[in-house]
């Protein structure tokens, strides 16, 4: 808008240029493919919507808030369609995905041969929707369970 008004003649100069762009600090530690195989080799013995929901975050690569929302009437066309919560951006993610030989089909069956009867793909004992505050707190004692020492704040 500026740049036209300068092009008129009616402003000289923009000043939104001398503006820089926020930069984004990173709060957590990143975990390497290592320490990923760690935290999910820790989950052994507890309940399985603990290891399938960090899978489901590795290959869809979206956050535990829309993790817990993933239903299986939002597989479509071998997509899932995802509605971020944070940002609101709706996603078609494909089930081909794959991260380190893992897919996301794959991990969608693992959630199917024991969540089928539920409405979203990864559930409590009860069938019911998990809360993120669970989620979160099952994978830090998963995650604190590996004894790894993270530099800054761990993932």
């Amino acid at each position: 808008m500026f740049r036209e008004a300068i092009a008129e003649g009616i402003v000289e100069t923009n000043p939104v240029e001398a503006t820089r762009n926020a930069r984004i600090k990173i709060k957590r530690s990143r975990l390497s493919g290592d320490e990923f195989n760690a935290i999910l080799a820790a989950t052994n013995g507890c309940q399985p919507w603990i290891s399938l929901s960090m899978k489901l975050a590795l290959v869809t690569a979206q956050r535990v808030s829309d993790i817990v929302k993933m239903r299986w009437d939002q597989i479509h066309n071998e997509r899932i369609r995802v509605e971020q919560k944070k940002t609101g951006m709706k996603l078609a993610i494909p089930l081909s995905s794959a991260v380190g030989g893992m897919t996301l089909s794959h991990v969608l069956g693992e959630c199917r041969s024991l969540y089928a009867s539920c409405s979203t793909v990864i559930a409590t004992r009860t069938g019911g929707e998990l809360d993120v505050k669970s989620v979160s707190r099952a994978f830090a004692k998963a995650r604190d369970a590996t004894g790894i020492n993270w530099e800054g704040n761990p993932p």
